[in-house]
């Protein structure tokens, strides 16, 4: 019932095989009104997509009848740190060079009266510990396991100092860029990982005391630490909160013993409840948790006592996330197809992602993102106030809403000036890179179009702000073609609407009154996020076919 019953793109078929159900972002499809694809499974670093044809999930259309899509703009590029974004996707579109106040987005519920492509004032941080005790079956993330009988705290400490040399210099990129910056005092730091809390208490206080020389701190200062399970005691926790840490973000994954087997982690179910335990004993009392859904062999019984278990032990947040087959992983050579050997059918996937909206919503959680879920402060005041806000992860509202944010350490994706820029993912690789003065050509990704291209803001805004329960607002400038791209946005996701998925507010462009084109729209969760993906592709579909302006 949740899905349309509308030919879509809702399940990835890409060369990956994965073919997971598209919820909110296992993978990504550009042009799927055109029948030509720009597409890959986003959950696996920096890679550039080739065009695929569509076989079977929409009707193909001619793409020699679509002459208005260049080769260049099917060049897409696509990343996804999920650690570090909460599944944030980013596309590199084109190559026209266009000023950089012609489209004014305002993504999520965030209220800018100036173009952010090319904002600099920076007041997020995000900062990656590697390091893990090992890999877990389903993970692809940058890490560093740490080999028994080695000396672990040097090879911690020689890492920090490389972050406190990249924060002392760097932050958006190579460390010459540093003229694009405009520090300001910090409201969100956010350590992840890796599993951040292995690092030695006095790595921390080195990398806050640098990140405060630099940027300096508000006074509600949002910290937020990754913790797993078993690797942190009630003292580290206690030395973290005297720290200034006011958030934990504790990777639990599941209370099913069998499930944790499988999935590789390193605790068990009653290591897990005691985590949550010692944080609040600490003083840490906004505490998120991460659980995995789609796990081989898991019900929707065991998901929702899992759900339950962890609102009663007062989690203020939970991060729900469709498990990735991801291609190089235990579970992708395990389990390959769907549907098959325990693995989750696509249908099961999506009946999991609405049981789990269904028993957060009756326990007093806000589905405010494709993935996370807040608990609702008593007395809720009206949707969008700020008091509503005081569970939402305050760092990922700055990915999702496209403000710039810094950021350090290997595999580590900085937003700075209109300027994305990932650096090494490996950790050696990374250390020397800094000891090397951080040159733009050592970066594994320098990505200028979202300055430089007029879609690009779009497009971004879309793809992030429609991912949000608050959902986007795009005000067109004074482009030629700004109103055009506004309005065939907006008519696309109208149909959207008409289904149920959407809710959309399109004003069109009024010359003779002096009013831009604006839209407004949000996914209605949870049916919208479900299709997310199918409903963005249209979108984009809609704003690449819009005729470039004549010089």
């Amino acid at each position: 019932k949740l899905l349309s019953s509308r030919p879509d793109p809702r399940f990835c078929t890409m060369a990956c095989g994965c073919h997971s159900p598209l919820i909110g972002g296992s993978a990504f499809v550009v042009g799927a009104a055109t029948g030509i694809y720009g597409r890959r499974c986003i959950n696996r670093g920096i890679t550039a997509v080739q065009p695929y044809p569509m076989t079977n999930s929409a009707p193909s259309a001619d793409p020699s009848r679509l002459p208005l899509i260049a080769p260049a703009v099917l060049a897409v590029a696509a990343r996804l740190s999920r650690r570090q974004s909460c599944r944030r996707s980013i596309f590199k579109l084109g190559s026209r060079r266009a000023a950089q106040r012609n489209v004014v987005c305002r993504p999520s519920a965030c209220i800018l009266d100036r173009d952010i492509a090319g904002d600099r004032q920076v007041t997020a941080a995000y900062v990656h510990i590697p390091f893990c005790r090992q890999r877990c079956s389903y993970c692809d993330f940058p890490i560093d396991v740490l080999q028994k009988g080695k000396p672990v705290d040097e090879r911690m400490l020689r890492y920090v100092d490389r972050v406190v040399a990249e924060i002392s210099a760097g932050g958006a990129g190579a460390f010459d860029s540093t003229d694009t910056f405009e520090p300001t005092a910090l409201s969100s730091i956010y350590f992840g990982g890796g599993t951040p809390s292995l690092l030695p208490t006095q790595g921390f206080a080195r990398i806050l005391d640098s990140l405060r020389q630099r940027f300096g701190v508000a006074d509600d200062v949002e910290i937020t630490v990754e913790m797993d399970p078993a690797t942190f005691d009630q003292q580290k926790a206690m030395d973290l909160a005297r720290l200034g840490v006011n958030r934990a973000s504790i990777g639990i994954q599941s209370l099913d013993e069998e499930v944790l087997r499988l999935c590789g982690r390193g605790h068990s179910a009653q290591e897990a409840a005691r985590a949550i335990q010692m944080v609040h004993a600490a003083g840490i009392t906004n505490v998120s948790a991460d659980l995995l859904s789609g796990v081989p062999g898991q019900c929707e019984d065991r998901l929702r006592a899992d759900i339950q278990a962890l609102t009663q032990l007062g989690v203020t947040h939970l991060s729900v996330y469709d498990l990735q087959f991801e291609d190089g992983t235990a579970f992708a050579r395990r389990f390959p197809d769907a549907g098959q050997n325990g693995r989750p059918s696509l249908d099961l996937a999506a009946e999991l992602y609405a049981a789990t909206h269904d028993e957060l919503d009756a326990r007093g959680f806000e589905h405010y993102e494709i993935s996370s879920f807040a608990r609702r402060p008593p007395q809720a005041p009206e949707p969008g106030s700020a008091a509503r806000r005081d569970f939402r992860s305050r760092h990922n509202q700055v990915y999702w809403s496209r403000r710039p944010y810094a950021a350090f350490g290997n595999g580590a994706a900085s937003f700075v000036g209109g300027v994305r820029a990932t650096r090494p993912r490996g950790m050696d690789d990374y250390c020397r890179w800094v000891d090397g003065g951080g040159r733009v050509e050592g970066l594994a990704e320098h990505d200028a179009s979202p300055r430089d291209d007029l879609r690009s803001p779009l497009l971004e805004a879309l793809m992030l702000g429609l991912r949000t329960g608050d959902g986007v607002e795009v005000t067109a400038g004074g482009a030629a073609d700004a109103d055009a791209c506004v309005e065939a946005a907006g008519e696309a996701l109208r149909v959207w609407e008409e289904t149920g998925h959407a809710v959309v507010q399109l004003r069109r462009a009024d010359a003779s009154r002096g009013l831009p084109a604006q839209l407004r729209a949000r996914l209605v969760p949870p049916q919208g996020f479900v299709v997310s993906d199918a409903v963005l592709s249209d979108a984009l579909a809609a704003v690449l076919r819009v005729p470039e302006p004549t010089e």
